[in-house]
């Protein structure tokens, strides 16, 4: 079913007259009535101000599809490590969120320094052996 036909039914569905839309578009019934005999679908201006008439989502008028049925497939790729975390995350309150965030961030800051600090060592530990080695 194309969107005319989408807009008709729910016309139908809702008790409504032809006339009832139209005139909110603030289109004439002459326009109206050409996009039925020639079976176009009205223009793109049109989708959000008749969905918001005729009470239903843009997405149903542009596709037939229910939004909750609609399955969001996410733009990156989570391993299950990161789906799991999300999904804990998402069960906490606000408060809670907040607190995990502030630990993660510590906790990365803390990393951050074990790091610099076994570079540091190793460099100090590469040229004390350097300088071993040059004076033997």
């Amino acid at each position: 079913m194309d969107i005319l036909n989408r807009v008709l039914t729910l016309i139908e569905q809702k008790q409504m007259q032809d006339k009832d839309l139209y005139s909110n578009l603030n289109i004439s019934a002459s326009t109206f009535s050409s996009w039925k005999s020639r079976k176009t679908d009205p223009p793109a201006k049109y989708i959000v101000p008749m969905a918001k008439i005729l009470g239903v989502p843009t997405h149903y008028l542009l596709t037939g599809e229910d939004e909750k049925d609609i399955e969001v497939t996410p733009w990156i790729s989570l391993t299950n490590e990161e789906t799991h975390l999300l999904q804990a995350f998402n069960t906490l309150n606000e408060k809670n969120k907040w607190r995990l965030i502030g630990n993660a961030e510590a906790w990365g800051d803390m990393q951050k320094e074990e790091t610099n600090s076994k570079q540091t060592l190793s460099t100090y530990q590469n040229t004390k052996q350097t300088s071993k080695n040059k004076i033997s």
